[in-house]
């Protein structure tokens, strides 16, 4: 019989005693207090909270008077004449509300009010208020104290962690050489006083002050900053040298100027340049200005070609401008002019012009490559080409001869569904299919399995979305009943090593089966939650979220990098103790902004997080060299009122939309050059980009420029054209290339403009983007699709090849999930899409291997390299950076579920505002610009109209600059530099033009609510991969963004593993098959609301990759070559958001005796046999008891804490005193 058994019969047990409910209600009332300084709890009447409080929110009262109470509701107990609770006159005062912040009101001849961490409780006075400073070490440890308590600390660790009070700041030293450089070989932190500031080194430094008041030391061949007022700015001239190349060693000259004046260039070695955002220095010895076309000028891109007449894109594209009312200058010899749209372009001599045919239907005819326009009677085909009717218009369409040498291929109308009779090859086991047509609306748009009796077989329920074919001699995949649940089945050898697995069925009420060497462990606080890993590992140690927290102690070696060599000892420590770390590593605590107590494993030469006052903000600083190279990273506080300063060597910018403040540094390391702020246009202005295209349409460079508001754009790049868009309210002026760009017209009132559509081959290959047969609908479901596509009604995704399935709409309470089969030898069948309970574990499909603890089956050589952890274990990818952002490296370590995963090199740990269970890594610089920590809105904040805005920031040349995220009105979130805006909200590259994939311009419903993390996956197996590709994941991540239009809301992330990855912790693949490729995974996430569900951008890009998109291609061939041999997998997953604030919150509860979890319900059968239904919340909320008679019980206690023996020994002696017939 559990503790919790007993003391919940002992409450009932009492209560018969005292005689009657009432008198229960109160003798349940007691509370667990909590010994900081031993670790131990125990009851102890009414200490602690004293029954005054049940949690957040609840119901108080009793006899019926109920008083629901939106944080907690309070009793004020009442005493005898000898300072003892009196529980009859007790039991008749009624609750009433109250707030965590103003806390209960206390009985003020017996009580004392105490807080703890911002709460109010009350105490007996006889016991006194819970000091957090007064706590008593072993022998062995020191007394270390921060701002809310003392704690014991093992000098083995090292120092206590610094810690400066209120009236002190945080201060760095530095170490310098015999000839005053910086060589930070005498690195220091220390604590000045506040008043005075740090101390600075008197022989090389000397001290700065800003306007706020925040003094520093810089040192003495560097000026201290001077202030410019708010009608000036401040200029930086560049030092040279006399060889006329910037001397960064030299002081810089700062100046103030008028800030409606450019800063002055340097009058021997620099010279004044412009360009839309205004003048600028450059410097003669790296070339002249660039060119800069004026206002009634267009660009020109002078195409190079080699001697035979091919493009070289590699070399130099010489760029010039010409009058914007005539064209672009053509190279004579391997360039001709040809009109459309009312614009004279440049097109290879190779290739035909572009025909502009108005309202008519555009013809491709893709083996000529020629155009032609559409008569009344549909295309007139070519010689190479037959001539097929379409059954929806009834019009001639022209397909090639070579490709459907049988005749014209099955075509079905908008109304029809493409449906397949299915066989199988019996001697490779490919499947193959025959189309045929079926109406869809009186067939629920479901067509019917139809499998060939000679070589398949039909598996899966009938009717439903697992019915499928397979292979005649293939067995069909277990199924289980409804009063069955699907187990997956791991055999080990005798040293823990993964063999095989296998799938079975057990019924409901009893655990999954394990396999060969074996053994089942069990989560006692994660719901009871079972299951199997190798005997050889055992199960590993599970720590109580409440009262104790994961050890995970790191080791870092002398360079201060992570040490993946190093023994783990895992362990569990009590919430009110510090963790160890490993060699060369430092215990690091502080609270974040959340009020969220962070402890991590730092090395020893790195500066520990700064905890910062309600009042202050933290500021993340670096200190860079005179050449612009990053130095030291470091943290400090000023007031929230303030502007963050900025570190050495570095100038401070201005975002005025976000009114946010950041640094640059005085110099670009890589670039060797000076830098400038960014330059913003005004409220009072738009943002217009003006692309330019070469002759097949690819994009050369863009212009942004700002104009009045409302002042319509401009398209003066090369090879575009305009095009007015008039869509879901919006109206806007896009520029599109004038090769392969679709301007849709205008429609009438009631009907919407048919989006341009994509073209398949007959083998499910991207053929190409084109017009829509029907330029304008009623609705886009009555919009046609491409060639050899097919529609898909109900579906985010609009249109898909005609041979694949449409995506699977799963009910409430369900989820989806997306099957692959394969053959023996690896090579891909077919894919599907199930639904099954939310709860329910999804199936894997035949040949593949489930990933432990994740709904993902992959080929064993896949998940050699995707999941290599144990089921019991946490998967981290930890990424290491340069210095300059770039990725190196990715290390896969398996740790305990409780521990929080660690950052790579090079890498800045940010809290994550919805998810107190993990920290975010960021590289910490994105070039020299040190990155600051992503702030997504929290359903609060969103609540409050608030959305988090995610900027993409790139290069002039369309490679990843940086991303930043944070939460701003949705009318601030401006797309990055060279990205654009759609009116959707979707940032794209502003070479792209607006779509709407997912039909989100035109509605406000939200996919996703607030509160809710979605994450789906799509793993691409690469083949051939490339040098370096680990540095190109970022330009690839949002080249795929862009191909996706990636809706408002959502981000993404993407993961490299090779067989050169480093995998680190134990390997569950040793014996499973290994892969020469590389396993790609692109995540798509939700940052709070959105109108978009991951899942459907996920299946977008599946459904490109699969078709070998020229857009998808093209990015992820700067990787490696996509294996289209073993299909694109899916997978998906959502839970609820916990946000940092409500942790922090339960952490201060918890130091309390107080938590309010999650409710569950159970049933069982009282001592005398009446019904009783009990519902209790967690581990410290409320207990209510409905007896057979309708009477209620309530009870407040902690029941999650632990009772020492002694305790359990004397409610035993209790339950036999009073209720001996229990036993």
């Amino acid at each position: 019989m559990t503790w919790l058994r007993l003391l919940l019969q002992a409450a009932l047990c009492a209560g018969a005693v005292a005689g009657g409910p009432s008198s229960l209600k109160r003798r349940l009332q007691a509370t667990t207090t909590y010994d900081f300084a031993t670790g131990y709890s125990g009851f102890s009447g009414y200490s602690g909270y004293s029954g005054t409080v049940t949690g957040s929110p609840g119901y108080g009262g009793y006899n019926g008077d109920f008083v629901y109470c939106e944080e907690m509701y309070c009793y004020t107990n009442a005493y005898t004449e000898t300072g003892e609770i009196d529980w009859d006159a007790s039991n008749m005062n009624e609750p009433t509300c109250s707030t965590y912040e103003e806390g209960c009101t206390c009985n003020e001849q017996w009580e004392e009010e105490c807080d703890s961490w911002g709460y109010k409780y009350c105490e007996q006075k006889s016991v006194g208020c819970f000091d957090p400073f007064d706590v008593t070490c072993m022998d062995y440890e020191v007394k270390c104290q921060d701002s809310f308590q003392s704690y014991c600390w093992d000098p083995s660790w090292g120092a206590c962690p610094l810690y400066c009070n209120s009236t002190e700041t945080y201060c760095y030293s530095y170490g310098y050489d015999a000839s005053g450089m910086m060589n930070f070989s005498d690195y220091r932190e220390y604590c000045a006083a506040a008043d005075t500031g740090c101390t600075c080194n008197a022989k090389w430094e000397h001290k700065c002050t800003d306007q706020w008041g925040y003094s520093w030391c810089q040192e003495k061949t560097q000026a201290c900053p001077i202030t410019c007022g708010t009608d000036e700015q401040d200029c930086w001239m560049t030092p040279y040298g006399d060889d006329g190349y910037p001397d960064w060693n030299a002081s810089y000259n700062q100046t103030c100027h008028p800030i409606d004046q450019a800063c002055p260039c340097h009058p021997v070695h620099e010279e004044t340049c412009s360009d839309n955002w205004g003048t600028w220095c450059q410097t003669k010895a790296y070339g002249s200005c660039p060119v800069t076309c004026g206002a009634d000028e267009m660009i020109c891109w002078i195409t190079p070609y080699d001697d035979s007449g091919n493009v070289v894109s590699d070399a130099m594209w010489n760029e010039t401008c010409a009058p914007a009312n005539k064209s672009c200058p053509c190279n004579e010899k391997w360039e001709k002019q040809c009109t459309s749209y009312g614009y004279t372009f440049c097109e290879a001599i190779t290739n035909s012009c572009p025909v502009d045919c108005g309202a008519a239907e555009t013809c491709y005819h893709y083996m000529s490559g020629n155009q032609t326009c559409a008569t009344d009677s549909g295309c007139v085909c070519e010689a190479s080409e037959i001539s097929c009717s379409n059954p929806d218009t009834g019009k001639t369409e022209c397909y090639p001869t070579d490709w459907y040498p049988s005749g014209c291929p099955v075509t079905c109308k908008m109304s029809e569904m493409y449906c397949s009779n299915v066989s199988f090859d019996a001697t490779t086991g490919m499947m193959s299919w025959q189309d045929y047509c079926l109406d869809g609306d009186s067939n629920n748009w479901m067509c019917p399995i139809n499998c060939d009796p000679a070589t398949s077989k039909k598996c899966g329920t009938p009717g439903s979305y697992d019915e499928h074919c397979v292979a005649i001699s293939e067995t069909c995949p277990l199924s289980c009943s409804a009063e069955q649940q699907y187990c997956w089945v791991d055999e080990y050898d005798a040293q823990g090593m993964w063999l095989s697995s296998s799938e079975t069925c057990a019924d409901m009420n009893a655990d999954c089966p394990c396999g060969a060497n074996a053994v089942q462990c069990e989560d006692p606080f994660y719901g009871g939650w079972k299951y199997c890993t190798a005997a050889a590992w055992g199960c590993p140690i599970y720590c109580d979220p409440i009262t104790e927290k994961t050890c995970y102690p790191v080791s870092f070696t002398a360079d201060g990098l992570q040490d993946w060599n190093a023994p783990v000892k895992e362990s569990c420590q009590n919430i009110t103790q510090p963790c160890g770390c490993g060699e060369n590593a430092k215990m690091c605590r502080w609270t974040d902004e959340w009020g969220y107590e962070n402890e991590v494993c730092y090395p020893t030469g790195v500066a520990c997080p700064v905890t910062c006052k309600s009042d202050e903000q933290r500021c993340y600083i670096t200190d860079y060299e005179s050449n612009g190279y990053p130095g030291v990273y470091r943290e400090t506080c000023v007031k929230a009122d303030q502007v963050c300063p900025c570190g050495s060597h570095s100038q401070q910018c201005h975002d005025p939309h976000w009114d946010y403040h950041y640094c640059y540094p005085l110099v670009d390391y890589w670039s060797n050059s000076s830098m400038r702020c960014p330059v913003y246009c005004t409220d009072e202005e738009d943002y217009c980009y003006s692309p330019s295209y070469d002759a097949n349409g690819g994009w050369l460079s863009t212009v942004e420029t700002c104009v009045p508001k409302g002042t319509k754009c401009q398209c003066t790049g090369q090879n575009s054209f305009s095009c007015d868009f008039n869509e879901w309210g919006y109206s806007w002026t896009e520029c599109l290339p004038i090769e392969g760009g679709y301007c849709p017209p205008t429609c009438a009132d009631g009907e919407v403009s048919c989006p341009g559509v994509d073209d398949y081959m007959p083998d499910g290959s991207w053929l190409g983007y084109s017009s829509p047969t029907t330029k304008c609908a009623a609705n886009l479901d009555s919009c046609p699709c491409g060639t050899e596509a097919k529609a898909c009604p109900g579906s985010s995704m609009r249109c898909i090849f005609k041979d694949e399935e449409c995506p699977v709409v799963c009910g409430d309470k369900q989820k989806k999930c997306w099957i692959t089969d394969f053959t023996q030898s690896g090579e891909y069948i077919s894919d599907r899409e199930i639904c099954v309970g939310e709860a329910e574990t999804c199936p894997c499909g035949q040949g593949t291997q489930r990933c432990p603890g994740e709904d993902i089956c992959l080929l064993a050589a896949e998940a050699s390299l995707f999941c290599p952890c144990a089921e019991s274990e946490k998967q981290c990818n930890v990424v290491d950076y340069t210095s300059s952002g770039k990725q190196t490296n990715t290390s896969v370590q398996c740790i305990n579920k409780g521990a929080k995963c660690p950052c790579g090199a090079n890498s800045l740990v940010c809290p994550d505002p919805n998810n107190a269970e993990e920290n975010i890594c960021r590289p910490k610089y994105a070039g020299t610009v040190l990155n600051s920590c992503p702030k997504a809105c929290t359903p609060e904040q969103e609540a409050g109209g608030n959305r988090t805005c995610i900027q993409t920031h790139l290069t002039s040349t369309g490679t990843f600059r940086s991303e930043s995220i944070s939460c701003v009105a949705p009318a601030n979130c401006l797309a990055g530099d060279n990205m654009q805006k759609c009116p959707s909200g979707t940032h794209i590259p502003s070479w792209k033009s607006c779509k709407d994939l997912y039909g989100a311009g035109g509605t406000n419903a939200s996919a996703v609510a607030s509160g809710e993390k979605q994450k789906s996956k799509v793993i691409v197996v690469l083949d051939a991969v490339k040098d370096k590709a680990q540095e190109k994941l970022e330009d690839v991540r949002v080249l795929l963004n862009g191909e996706l239009y990636l809706p408002k809301g959502l981000k993404s992330v993407i993961t490299y593993k090779s067989q050169d990855t480093a995998v680190q912790g134990r390997r569950l693949s040793s014996r499973r098959a290994s892969t020469a490729g590389a396993v790609l995974t692109l995540e798509i996430e939700n940052e709070g609301v959105t109108s978009v569900a991951p899942v459907d951008v996920a299946q977008e890009l599946q459904k490109q990759v699969k078709s070998s998109s020229t857009g998808a291609m093209k990015a992820l061939g700067d990787l490696g070559t996509v294996n289209t041999k073993v299909g694109v997998r899916v997978a998906s997953e959502k839970k609820t958001i916990t946000t940092r604030a409500d942790v922090a919150n339960q952490q201060r509860k918890a130091a309390l005796g107080i938590s309010d979890p999650t409710t569950t319900t159970t049933a069982g059968q009282s001592q005398g046999g009446g019904g009783t239904t009990t519902t209790t919340a967690g581990g410290a909320g409320t207990t209510t008891t409905t007896l057979e008679d309708g009477g209620q019980i309530s009870s407040t206690n902690p029941l999650s804490y632990a009772l020492p023996t002694h305790v359990l020994n004397l409610f035993v002696v209790l339950l036999l005193s009073l209720c001996p017939a229990m036993y």
